[in-house]
């Protein structure tokens, strides 16, 4: 059995890692509501990941961090004043869905309704990113729609 680290450029014998970090992200879905069995979940994934740790490397440590929970908003006013601007201006009748991503609105929503709602768009985040100038139009009719109402 060699002790030899192979991979380009290599040449290292007797090599003992003093250090490694593993980040992962999980994202939760509209399931995970915070409420305590899906918060149960997270704990379990991490007493599970924090076992196989102890067992692969002994005296390892674990830590984990839950930034954001995942949120739905109820239907109401501020949900209210959305839909109905957007079915107004583009004729669409939108759903509750948490499948448009993360958003930072997982960090307002325990101090008041967040409704996330933006250009629909393939290239959202990714190199090259681009949106038809007749979306970012009409968004900009809704965004004015919501206002107008909200102040009426």
């Amino acid at each position: 059995m060699s002790d030899k680290i192979f991979g380009p450029g290599t040449d290292c014998y007797n090599k003992i890692i003093y250090c490694i970090k593993i980040l992962f992200l999980m994202i939760f879905k509209e399931a995970y509501t915070g409420a305590s069995n899906d918060l149960q979940r997270a704990t379990d994934l991490v007493a599970k990941v924090q076992e196989i740790a102890e067992r692969e490397a002994p005296g390892s440590t674990v830590k984990a961090l839950i930034s954001g929970e995942a949120f739905l908003t109820p239907p109401g006013l501020l949900y209210d004043l959305v839909v109905s601007s957007i079915r107004e201006e583009i004729g669409i009748e939108p759903a509750l869905s948490t499948g448009g991503g993360t958003s930072d609105g997982r960090f307002l929503i325990k101090l008041c309704p967040v409704v996330d709602f933006g250009l629909p768009n393939a290239t959202m985040h990714k190199l090259d990113e681009c949106a038809a100038v007749e979306d970012i139009h009409a968004l900009s009719r809704i965004y004015g729609r919501v206002i107008a109402k909200a102040f009426s």
